[in-house]
């Protein structure tokens, strides 16, 4: 595991790449399944929830919506959240 401020310093440079390439983003970047950066991204959630997981679980059981087939990493991200955090 990350030391806190190295966990920062990436979730900045994740933030500051995305910036960088925001013309590049499409609608289908943000709902495909593209397993590198998505699986990079669920991992950063899982890290940070177990320190934080209430907040972490608040904002992945908000892309669970009525009727709507939550996307393949929110549900992997929910269960790598529940294993990780399991006592």
């Amino acid at each position: 595991q990350l030391a806190y401020p190295h966990r920062v310093i990436i979730l900045k440079a994740m933030e500051t790449v995305v910036k960088n390439n925001i013309a590049l983003l499409d609608k289908s970047t943000a709902k495909d399944v593209i397993r590198d950066w998505q699986q990079a991204a669920s991992n950063v959630l899982v890290a940070v929830g177990q320190r934080f997981i209430n907040k972490v679980m608040e904002e992945v059981l908000t892309k669970f919506q009525p009727g709507i087939l939550p996307h393949y990493f929110v549900m992997q991200t929910f269960a790598n959240l529940s294993v990780s955090n399991g006592e």
